[in-house]
């Protein structure tokens, strides 16, 4: 990211629920309900694993992409130019097609000049910690016994 002077965050909608399950997986999930037995065919949040499952499936499917990096469903996209994050965003987003995950647009952030991105503030000048996460620790009242 040294020299990155555009950046992007990608949030997926709805995150593990767009996977979906191995057909011999989905019996781990099963629950119960006064409706009878239920299992889940897509990657539920109560599945130990799901968090490290998502994480590799989002990290895999950007793998190789110059200027994209992925936490969890989030993944930034930068650049040293216009040029080279909109190469690396549009390679980032054709993968995503062909694998038929989709965006939540609300949550997406496109060709910044400053992004907060897990507490941490990318911009042409460096990385920074985000002010609202450090005043909130500044200001927090000492514990009491």
């Amino acid at each position: 990211m040294n020299g990155a002077k555009v950046f992007s965050k990608l949030d997926l909608r709805s995150g593990y629920h767009q996977l979906l399950l191995a057909e011999e997986s989905t019996c781990i999930t099963t629950f119960v309900t006064h409706k009878g037995l239920r299992r889940y065919k897509r990657l539920n949040f109560g599945t130990n694993s799901a968090s490290e499952l998502f994480q590799k499936v989002i990290h895999d499917q950007i793998h190789g992409t110059p200027g994209a990096i992925n936490i969890s469903d989030d993944v930034i996209i930068y650049g040293k130019s216009q040029q080279e994050h909109d190469s690396s965003l549009h390679n980032v987003c054709q993968r995503f097609v062909e694998v038929s995950l989709t965006l939540n647009n609300e949550k997406c952030q496109f060709s910044q000049t400053k992004l907060t991105f897990f507490g941490i503030v990318f911009s042409a000048e460096g990385i920074s910690a985000d002010p609202h996460k450090v005043s909130a620790i500044k200001n927090a009242s000492p514990p009491s016994c």
